[in-house]
């Protein structure tokens, strides 16, 4: 919330005068809003505040499903329909979102803005959407380019460091540093999984939150690890059926080592997921010499694994 916030405050204060509901606007007194409009928007009185996230599935009258990512409730009786994007926005994308909104607001009865964080668009952006004659809605798009990555990583690998609190924005860019520049996407991936378990002060729902987000990034950067470092599918000839298993057995296998074994580090996660691998593929029926050239253990050691487990 802190990041939309921002974002409203320095590219569009003009918005919060549509994204707030008008009963929020009516506990001012105007001669208050007339005097001095742009500081009071920076103000910290014109801030979203996070109340609870709302259910992210729900299914219309006509029976029709709606999946948003992050829908959540504010204290300002607002609701916010926060969505994630890795592409552009077409015409079709649009029209959900737009759908997205109708619906949460006859679910909720509230006003719901739709805010979608974007790995493509390099500019924030307000993004308006006529989807006929007479209706016509209203997207905040928030680029991740546009945030600094360099500065995040080194603002948090600092106070982590020094044992420093970090402030919920600063979580929020730190876990969002990876898709900030897709260049240097590998390294901040390594940075934040080696790092992770450094951060001060977070509750037990804060981290179950947090370590879901870190196991998405930890999936993608480890299955290349694996592939690379330690064998991979290539090493074997396998049957259709059998890819599309030895890869559900790596996504598995992963999660769950680096799930065991991230507090000691990165490294030690693979080394347990692999471990992992190699045993499921075994109880799979792979033979013991395609486990050995898949996973890049030596077929002692899988033997030894298995008879452990």
């Amino acid at each position: 919330m802190d990041i939309v916030n921002d974002v409203i405050a320095e590219n569009f204060p003009e918005l919060i005068m549509d994204f707030y509901p008008k009963a929020f606007w009516n506990t001012f007194p105007q001669e208050i809003l007339n005097a001095c409009p742009d500081d009071l928007m920076k103000s910290d009185l014109f801030r979203f505040n996070f109340k609870q996230k709302l259910e992210s599935e729900f299914f219309t009258k006509d029976g029709k499903r709606f999946i948003p990512d992050c829908p959540f409730d504010t204290f300002e009786d607002l609701v916010i329909g926060l969505e994630f994007q890795s592409s552009r926005l077409d015409y079709k994308r649009k029209t959900v979102f737009y759908e997205y909104q109708a619906n949460l607001h006859f679910k909720h009865k509230k006003d719901v803005r739709m805010v979608v964080f974007s790995t493509v668009h390099t500019k924030h952006k307000l993004f308006r959407h006529r989807v006929g004659p007479c209706e016509e809605f209203t997207m905040l798009i928030i680029s991740l380019k546009a945030l600094n990555q360099k500065q995040t990583l080194n603002n948090s690998l600092y106070k982590i460091r020094n044992k420093f609190r970090l402030s919920d924005k600063e979580k929020a860019l730190f876990l969002a540093s990876p898709m900030m520049d897709s260049k240097n996407k590998a390294e901040a991936i390594n940075v934040l999984l080696n790092n992770f378990y450094g951060i001060k002060d977070i509750s037990h729902e804060e981290y179950e939150d947090m370590i879901k987000i870190v196991l998405i990034y930890a999936n993608k950067w480890c299955y290349k690890e694996v592939e690379n470092s330690y064998g991979g599918s290539d090493m074997v000839v396998l049957t259709p059926g059998a890819q599309k298993l030895y890869e559900r057995l790596v996504n598995e296998g992963i999660e769950q080592g680096i799930e065991q074994g991230i507090e000691q580090g990165i490294e030690q996660g693979i080394e347990q997921g692999i471990d992992i691998i190699a045993v499921n593929m075994i109880k799979e029926g792979f033979s013991l010499e395609d486990t050995s050239r898949a996973t890049g253990l030596p077929k002692a050691k899988i033997a030894q694994l298995c008879k452990s487990k």
